[in-house]
């Protein structure tokens, strides 16, 4: 994995600002390389955006794969997956686990989009969460499994990369100063990640390349 930019957020700000034009600047930069290339942008629902959707949709070789902030709105939508499922785990006892779809369009969006529905349905309670992607070729449960779950790899790199080299650490109390100290510990991060996967960390290890309990594969 390498880092491709980092910038430390004002803590009163809101997650999803400025993401997009962060996001688009990335991505056009590397269609310079690769033109031919789909590019798929996965995250949580923080990156989900009229912006970026509406951006995939006229982009040819851009797609998105986004989590999607529930609301009441769409627990009626998909009332019948969710009670599908419940009645189910009532009947056999047993753990359940549901996907279905539905088109929703908020009122702030363009046009309807394709939602990804999972219900968890066990002793604990019901679990639901919402995807929204432009993809229309994959089933729903492929969409979520493989296409949005897959980004947990990614955030473990993240965790590496704060917990490892303390990056999320921010001891000066100017801004800008933090803003410094993050670029230093991502471009020390660029040569621990190699050095990790090939010296350090098994080749099976599931997690990131710079685990917490081996603090000197980072120094």
């Amino acid at each position: 994995m390498q880092v491709k930019t980092c910038l430390r957020r004002p803590g009163r700000r809101s997650k999803a600002a400025n993401m997009f034009a962060l996001l688009q600047r990335v991505i056009t930069r590397i269609q310079q390389y690769w033109p031919s290339r789909r590019i798929i942008v996965r995250g949580d629902a923080h990156f989900c955006s009229l912006e970026l959707m509406d951006w995939c949709h006229r982009e040819s070789k851009i797609g998105f794969i986004t989590g999607l902030s529930e609301n009441k709105r769409l627990h009626v939508l998909g009332g019948q997956i969710i009670a599908n499922a419940q009645n189910e785990f009532e009947q056999t006892g047993r753990p359940v686990k549901r996907y279905g779809e539905l088109s929703y369009q908020a009122g702030s969006w363009s046009r309807a989009e394709r939602v990804i529905v999972k219900v968890e349905v066990s002793g604990l309670g019901t679990n639901i969460r919402y995807v929204v992607t432009d993809s229309r070729r994959y089933r729903a449960r492929h969409i979520y499994e493989k296409g949005y779950c897959s980004r947990g790899k990614m955030e473990l790199y993240i965790k590496g990369h704060k917990s490892c080299l303390h990056s999320d650490q921010a001891s000066c109390s100017r801004f800008m100063a933090n803003q410094f100290r993050l670029l230093l510990h991502s471009a020390a991060y660029v040569p621990c990640t190699p050095c990790a996967l090939e010296c350090c960390v098994a080749p099976d290890w599931p997690g990131p390349p710079l685990p917490p309990s081996r603090p000197g594969c980072s120094r």
